[in-house]
């Protein structure tokens, strides 16, 4: 069981191990981040791209409850308590993503769509 009082805190940024769902059904979020899609960022744009994702991305996860199983280089494997907790993370993650500053691509603006990066999300409950 669970040694430490719920997470209740911004500066901790994931949960622990007794965090996790536990039980017969838990529900699995996979998500990729296309970091770079027309291959126009510089490496310092890519990793800033990485940052900024990892933050949103985080920041939800706290508020569904979802628990990072694994994570490497812009591919995400989490787990939530409830199929209801899992979608709400996506579509609230991918909501944020147009609110955040993105490095340009070419002559766009820093905030034009098509400097945002692409992301894939898939459920399984």
């Amino acid at each position: 069981g669970r040694l430490f009082p719920p997470l209740k805190t911004p500066k901790q940024i994931s949960p622990s191990y007794w965090d996790a769902p536990k039980g017969d059904i838990v529900h699995l979020v996979f998500a990729v981040v296309d970091k770079n899609p027309k291959e126009t960022l510089d490496s310092q744009g890519v990793l800033f791209v990485q940052k900024t994702v990892n933050k949103i991305f985080r920041r939800t996860l706290l508020k569904y409850r979802g628990y990072t199983c694994h994570e490497e280089q812009g591919s995400y494997f989490l787990a939530f308590h409830t199929a209801i907790d899992a979608a709400l993370w996506c579509l609230e993650s991918i909501d944020q993503l147009p609110y955040s500053s993105w490095p340009s691509r070419g002559n766009h603006d820093i905030q034009n769509t098509s400097s945002i990066p692409e992301v894939q999300m898939g459920i399984h409950s």
